[in-house]
């Protein structure tokens, strides 16, 4: 015999969510910066992590990138509650529907 059961830890009403990769993204610096940083263009740096004691909690203040004017733009958000794919974001900042920059492709 199986059963199957669906346990709420945290229910939250009328939220916005935007994927968590939003507040990892950065966009990519410029051509003119590139060309102006050549030994960090030829030089490889390691992957930084930080301790779990230093990442952002709930409720922390990040940066989302939206899109306005076809440009990206910086939008300083307040986090809440987070499944692991998506995370509640305060009313301030973003609106739903709103599109939020997660990667970036450039043309060559």
């Amino acid at each position: 015999m199986t059963a199957t059961a669906q346990i709420s830890v945290q229910e939250v009403r009328d939220a916005v969510l935007v994927p968590n990769a939003a507040s990892r993204f950065a966009p990519p610096a410029s051509t003119a910066q590139q060309r102006r940083s050549l030994p960090g263009a030829l030089l490889r740096r390691m992957p930084q992590f930080r301790p779990a004691s230093q990442k952002a909690a709930m409720g922390a203040d990040r940066r989302i990138w939206v899109l306005q004017n076809g440009e990206p733009a910086a939008v300083s958000v307040t986090t809440g509650a987070t499944d692991g794919r998506k995370m509640e974001i305060g009313r301030v900042g973003i609106m739903p529907g709103q599109h939020v920059s997660v990667d970036s492709v450039t043309a060559k």
